[in-house]
């Protein structure tokens, strides 16, 4: 998804990663890379698409928020925000 959602990547990570998931749901018909499967969206339902696209317009938002909360100076909300984005593993 992410070779097909980009033609070119900044070096500034976090504004490329709330683009993709700002333009990722538009991007999910997209053929297994290695060949073997064809599209990887195929055994999505109707519902199911709209709720992973739905999922990635909420990370998207918090993506934002969370860069404005880092350029602002509150890095623990930004943290906090990523958090819920990427998941427990990232960094405290």
């Amino acid at each position: 998804m992410a070779g097909n959602t980009f033609t070119s990547l900044s070096s500034n990570r976090r504004i490329g990663l709330q683009k993709f998931f700002e333009w990722a749901g538009s991007h999910l018909d997209v053929n297994d890379p290695g060949r073997q499967s064809g599209l990887l969206s195929g055994y999505l339902s109707f519902n199911a698409r709209t709720e992973v696209k739905q999922s990635f317009e909420a990370a998207a938002e918090r993506a934002i928020k969370a860069i404005t909360a880092e350029e602002s100076g509150d890095h623990e909300e930004a943290k906090r925000l990523w958090r819920i984005v990427l998941g427990a593993s990232f960094p405290s």
